[in-house]
């Protein structure tokens, strides 16, 4: 009774109308959603006939589907439905902590990415959009992030905003998701790497704040406390000035004058010679 409750609840969760998979149709809400999951390769109407053939044999021989049926379908679930069916995979997975970790440690690692939508007003208005040099043509375009489980190769956390969305909010974001899926009694805590497009005072902060291990790579023109240490691996405190505070407040994200953030920097000489 609780499986078939949970259904009906995912499946009220996941319908555009509440009116949308109340009658027997030949293709009903559960196995369109994983015909949806099985297409990865061929065309649409290969992927329906073979998932009917090898999953309903008894109506594809009785009967035929196309993909203009599969596609009117398709429109009557909400793309939340996959984010739903990913959380609650994300939540069993790591529930019964058999899983491979680095160190005593989940490892993560928090990256974003430019993405090409369908080039509307709608869209361009919704996730922003990039210009030419006369400014009289407009593409829109979309930054997503994600939150990648590297040694089990799951994406825990993806999320999708504006073009101009600072990439440190929308991890910000991945990072309060993977929060209430993993639980908190754990014998392994999280280690989130982030490249250098990543580092600021605000961000560190909200890391620290949150309780997250991470290990992010900076530029030769972050604070000078971090660059001008003397040694390969130190601990250091950087302490938020009023003039940094003033500065952080312009950008938008405000940080209490006196914070120190405690830090430990470790330098690598790579093969080109960089630090």
């Amino acid at each position: 009774m609780a499986g078939i409750m949970k259904f009906t609840g995912f499946k009220n969760k996941a319908r555009k109308s509440e009116k949308d998979f109340t009658r027997e149709r030949k293709i009903g809400f559960i196995p369109l959603v994983l015909l949806i999951f099985n297409m990865v390769r061929k065309s649409s109407q290969l992927e329906i006939d073979e998932f009917r053939e090898r999953f309903m044999p008894e109506s594809a021989q009785a009967t035929t589907y196309t993909k203009q049926s599969f596609s009117k379908a398709r429109q009557k679930i909400l793309p939340t439905a996959f984010v739903i069916l990913n959380d609650e995979f994300i939540r069993t997975f790591y529930a019964d902590h058999d899983y491979k970790t680095y160190k005593g440690f989940r490892l993560l690692a928090m990256d974003g990415c430019v993405l090409e939508v369908p080039n509307t007003k709608e869209t361009q208005r919704h996730y922003g959009y990039v210009t030419n040099q006369s400014k009289d043509f407009k593409l829109a375009r979309a930054l997503s992030s994600h939150l990648y489980d590297v040694e089990n190769r799951l994406a825990v956390s993806t999320t999708m905003g504006r073009y101009d969305t600072g990439e440190r909010n929308l991890a910000k974001t991945n990072i309060e998701k993977m929060l209430t899926l993993i639980p908190d009694i754990s014998p392994y805590q999280t280690l989130v790497l982030f490249d250098r497009g990543y580092p600021s005072a605000e961000f560190l902060y909200y890391l620290l704040n949150r309780g997250i291990h991470f290990v992010m790579r900076v530029s030769t023109g972050f604070y000078r406390e971090i660059v001008d240490t003397q040694t390969t691996d130190e601990v250091v405190q950087l302490t938020i000035t009023k003039e940094r505070a003033k500065e952080l407040r312009k950008q938008g994200t405000p940080v209490p004058v006196g914070t120190i953030l405690t830090l430990r920097v470790v330098k690598v000489t790579l093969s080109t010679g960089e630090t």
